[in-house]
Order: structure tokens, then sequence, then C-alpha cells
């Protein structure tokens, strides 16, 4: 990511590594790891289009390193007053609100808090580094908050996604086809995140 402007108050960046999570999960309820490692999350936005929902696990251990990996955001899960979820999109299990609830508690304990300034640069391993940000308001005197966010495919160093996000993986990095319209797929507008 890339800070173009920061926001005039909060918007603070939070970092958590999925190791640390994990990590604490297993020093305090290790069920939950075999919870999150099931394939029966109900995950809207298939990446294939198809249905209104797909399942997968949340935790993953790589291929290659067995290293832990998650990739989700809570509101591709659940529903909320910020987001929309297709109602026929099964709710989660009360062991699946619970295994959440533990990522959130335990990455909250162990998180690193960034305030971002123009012209910051962060890389991260998105599969490796739980983020979120905290509120943030915006002032016409200060200006809006914009931040430049690149996916870059790195797989010397971060390995190959685990199955089933190798398919979102390469719907992601897919090379544009010929008739599609390039500024479509990759807008250059900005929009705050």
């Amino acid at each position: 990511m890339f800070v173009i402007e920061a926001s005039s108050e909060g918007g603070q960046g939070i970092f958590c590594p999925v190791a640390s999570i994990c990590n604490h999960l297993a020093a305090t309820c290790p069920s939950l790891l075999q919870e999150l490692a099931k394939a029966d999350w109900p995950f809207d936005r298939p990446p294939d289009g198809v249905g209104s929902f797909y399942r997968r696990p949340v935790m993953y251990l790589n291929s290659t390193t067995g290293a832990p990996e998650m990739l989700f955001s809570r509101g591709a899960l659940i529903r909320s007053p910020q987001g929309f979820r297709p109602s026929d999109v099964p709710l989660l299990t009360v062991r699946q609100n619970a295994a959440l609830d533990a990522i959130h508690f335990a990455a909250t304990s162990k998180a690193l808090k960034v305030v971002y300034r123009p012209g910051d640069v962060l890389f991260f391993n998105n599969r490796r580094v739980l983020h979120g940000r905290e509120a943030f308001t915006d002032d016409s005197v200060n200006g809006t908050r914009h931040l430049l966010r690149l996916w870059l495919r790195d797989e010397e160093l971060a390995g190959t996604p685990p199955h089933p996000l190798d398919m979102l993986w390469n719907l992601r990095f897919a090379p544009p086809r010929p008739d599609e319209d390039e500024a479509a797929t990759w807008p250059s507008t900005p929009h705050c995140v």
C-alpha cells in the first residue's frame, strides 16, 4: 500500500501475523484451529461467479513451508450493516462464530498499529498478515484519506496459494482477455478503503 494522503483523524492500520494468532489459539483453544481448517465455511462472492456462495477453510497451512495462512474478510462471512450478504448464504454455526471471535480477540491482543503518513509504503503477505484499520474521519482542510493498493504476485517469496485460493489468485492475476477493457478491469479512479 502507498499512502497518498492520510486521514485527518484515526484510520490507523492494524496488522497481526497469522502465526501469532495461531500460536495463541493453539495455547488457549486448539479445537478452534481445527474448526478454522474445515472446508465448510460459507463465503459469499464465489471466485467463479457461480451461485451466491462457496465453501472453503478460513485457515490453511502453506504447502511448502507449513506456515499458517488466512485470507478472509469477516464481512464475507457474516451479515452486517456495512455490507450486503445474500439471504440464501448459510449462517455460521455457533462453533464458527466462536472461532471468528477467537481470531478477532487474538489479533487484537497481538496487533501492531501503524499511523499512516503521506509517502509511506507498506509491503506484506496478504495470506500471512491479517490487516484492517480503525475508524477515521476526513475534512476538507486536511484532505481525504487515499491509499493506493497494489496486489503483487510473488510466489518465490510467498509460495503458491493453497487450493481453493488458487482459483481466486488465477482470476485476480489473469492477463486481460483480448475483448476486455483494461481500464474497466484496472480503474484509475480512487476509492476510499
